[in-house]
């Protein structure tokens, strides 16, 4: 009884969803960054 009530909490809590899309916001940044590096990287080494 007390679990879906804590799951319908935490999906009504609009701070903890802006949290979450900020946190899926920054793991997007990273993954942009990190291809980035990469491609910087390997541009510098073949010449």
């Amino acid at each position: 009884m007390a679990v879906p009530t804590l799951a319908s909490g935490l999906t009504s809590n609009p701070m903890l969803a802006k949290d979450k899309q900020k946190l899926f916001i920054d793991s997007k940044k990273l993954r942009i960054f990190k291809l980035t590096f990469r491609n910087i990287y390997k541009f510098l080494r073949i010449n």
